[in-house]
């Protein structure tokens, strides 16, 4: 019998001979019924909290639920025990993505207006937040590079680069910051790899070559430029 086939107990209930125990047992089938329609509502309020755009609100739900269930040891409690989990989990990434994406949109803005300090604070929060995010280490070193402190570029940017390697403008970034400790035939192997993609767009270009140009780098500057029928040469 599944563990939650409540009306197949009921009627193997019903079956036996009627005693004391059977009626208390009966009286307990119908409590548990009634949690159960509880917990079947706040599964389905935290899940619609999720689909609206409130992970955080889902997540606490979800929590709710599962410490209840925990608590009062219930032998019945697998299934919707698998399921609180389950949207424990779901509301949880969806949270951590939406503080990642949080992290990264403030990040950007610190560095647009020059603020290194704040730019890297933050960046280190998105890297705490997810590690494997390439845009969060690719971030971190391009503040480094920014920064002068071009051995901690070349980390962070070489992460990015591992994580993402299909990305041009990691490449690129990483190219600077190996010029810049005078390692010039790595950096113009990753320069070039990176120019030799089509997907290297204008606005990437235009943002790498005035880094390019604060970091005195105006050969690059010069290789960044646009070429060809859209690029008026």
């Amino acid at each position: 019998m599944d563990a939650w086939d409540l009306e197949g107990a009921r009627a193997a209930l019903q079956r036996m001979p009627k005693s004391a125990q059977t009626v208390a047992l009966g009286k307990a089938l119908g409590a548990l019924d009634r949690e159960v329609v509880r917990w079947q509502a706040a599964l389905i309020d935290a899940r619609a909290d999720l689909r609206a755009g409130r992970p955080k609100e889902a997540r606490q739900q979800a929590f709710a639920l599962m410490n209840e269930l925990v608590i009062r040891g219930y032998p019945l409690l697998g299934d919707f025990a698998r399921k609180a989990l389950a949207l424990y989990v779901e509301a949880d990434a969806a949270e951590r993505a939406r503080s990642l994406e949080s992290l990264l949109r403030y990040a950007q803005k610190a560095v647009a207006e020059g603020d290194l300090a704040r730019a890297r604070a933050l960046y280190e929060k998105a890297v705490a937040v997810d590690g494997t995010h390439a845009g969060a280490h690719a971030g971190l070193g391009r503040v480094a590079l920014l920064a002068g402190q071009h051995a901690a570029a070349v980390e962070h940017l070489g992460v990015a680069v591992r994580l993402a390697p299909d990305q041009p403008e990691y490449r690129v970034l990483l190219s600077m910051a190996l010029r810049a400790l005078e390692r010039s035939a790595e950096a113009d192997a990753y320069l070039q790899q990176a120019l030799g993609t089509k997907s290297l767009e204008l606005e990437a270009r235009r943002r790498l070559s005035r880094d390019a140009q604060r970091l005195g780098q105006d050969d690059v500057v010069q290789r960044l430029e646009p070429r060809g029928p859209t690029g008026g040469r």
